[in-house]
């Protein structure tokens, strides 16, 4: 293919995940951190109940986030706008923008981390995920 491939961690199978309605929430939060790596860029994804297990890991909701290396845990808020279920399967790009209706974050299956497209090592270690109000800053 000669491009770089991709990494996948996820929760369990479709069939078993399920998880509290995210519909009230503005987005998804992370706290994350990045030691030992020179890869920037990663996607976060869920399924929702309309996809079933074989299609899971190709039409799931998909947004991009980049954390710099640190050795503290950050947060990274992801809003709803920035997911979209229309992507390359070779890439990861999206190919149109196509956020989740609230129907599809009632019913959430599975969470997942990638990285696509890029060659590195990396360890992105993940501490927390909730749905929640975008990440306020306070201007004094």
């Amino acid at each position: 293919m000669k491009a770089p491939g991709f990494t996948i961690a996820l929760t369990e199978t479709p069939l078993l995940g399920h998880f509290p309605d995210a519909s009230a929430a503005e987005g998804i939060i992370l706290a994350v951190r990045n030691v030992e790596a020179n890869i920037t860029q990663f996607k976060f994804a869920f399924c929702d109940s309309r996809i079933n297990v074989w299609r899971c890991q190709f039409q799931s909701f998909k947004a991009d986030f980049k954390v710099a290396p640190s050795d503290t845990f950050t947060e990274v808020f992801l809003p709803w706008s920035a997911f979209s279920d229309k992507w390359s399967a070779s890439t990861g790009k999206h190919t149109a923008e196509n956020p989740p209706q609230a129907a599809s974050l009632r019913s959430i299956t599975q969470l997942q981390l990638w990285t696509e497209g890029v060659a590195g090592k990396f360890r992105l270690q993940l501490k927390s995920v909730r749905a929640g109000k975008a990440l306020r800053t306070l201007v004094v």
